[in-house]
């Protein structure tokens, strides 16, 4: 997985879908899931997508 490059073609782009969601643009952080899991199962993109959101959060407060 992290020698994939597939997979980091599809992460970057998610990560900055999230940044956008928790920006004020409602809708795009639920893009980023899907487009994780074409590269990678679902529980290890949802594991991995986790601790972005809950620094955001501690940010955000």
């Amino acid at each position: 997985m992290l020698t994939d490059w597939y997979f980091y073609a599809l992460a970057i782009p998610a990560v900055a879908l999230i940044g956008l969601a928790k920006g004020g643009f409602a809708g795009m952080g639920a893009l980023s899931l899907p487009m994780l899991t074409f590269a990678i199962d679902p529980v290890r993109a949802a594991a991995i997508l986790l601790p972005i959101l809950i620094v955001q959060d501690l940010v955000g407060v």
